[in-house]
């Protein structure tokens, strides 16, 4: 009887750990692409990614880069211009990018948590996530002037089961939309590419959909 017990617990602590594998790898992410390098001038450069960690690599990454806010796009500038909408945090994921003029050509990690337009466990909430050089809540140069840059999803039932996530390029439109209602912005929507397309699927809880064309937000 006890070699059976033994037997029969450690069978069940190989299919424990099976499971929980399987589920790690249910929960990564991987890009359609390898994270690339955005190039916006005078040594400004950012990965199109954002990450689960300090690590730049396809099968660690969250969501892809979608808006940039420039002119007076600072950090706390967007987060009190959107505020208004987007009033509630999210949890943290990784940007990761080099400031020229502010940090000697030097790369550096971010973690950000966002904003989002309504509380866990709802139906749906839109979140963007906001990311500059480390220490200084801007990047900056002078074609720009200050910028900063974003990932954008939307949450379903955040925190609850039956969660899921996705649908990146509606979000985008979405904040788009917001910054043409508010004022004091100019937008430029799909303006640029980024190299980060997303074809629609399902990866886990994660539902991917971006054209690789990330829109432009100029605040005043």
């Amino acid at each position: 009887m006890m070699k059976w017990s033994r037997a029969v617990a450690g069978a069940a602590a190989l299919a424990l750990a099976a499971f929980l594998s399987l589920a790690s790898l249910a929960a990564a992410q991987t890009a359609n692409q390898p994270p690339s390098r955005v190039d916006l001038g005078a040594g400004d450069l950012l990965y199109n990614y954002d990450f689960r960690s300090q690590w730049v690599n396809q099968g660690n990454v969250d969501w892809a880069v979608s808006i940039i806010f420039y002119g007076g796009g600072t950090k706390p500038t967007v987060f009190d211009r959107f505020s208004w909408k987007y009033a509630y945090f999210g949890g943290t994921q990784w940007g990761i990018s080099r400031d020229g003029a502010q940090s000697n050509n030097t790369w550096g990690w971010q973690g950000d948590g966002g904003r989002k337009s309504s509380a866990p466990c709802t139906p749906n909430a839109t979140h963007y996530r906001l990311y500059s050089h480390p220490g200084n809540n801007t990047n900056y140069n002078l074609a720009l002037g200050f910028w900063t840059f974003a990932t954008t999803h939307r949450d379903y039932w955040d925190g609850c089961p039956g969660q899921y996530f996705g649908y990146s390029e509606n979000a985008e439109h979405e904040i788009v939309g917001d910054a043409n209602s508010m004022g004091g912005t100019v937008t430029f929507l799909d303006h640029a590419n980024f190299g980060n397309p997303e074809p629609a699927r399902w990866q886990g809880n994660h539902y991917w959909l971006n054209d690789g064309m990330a829109s432009y937000i100029r605040i005043y």
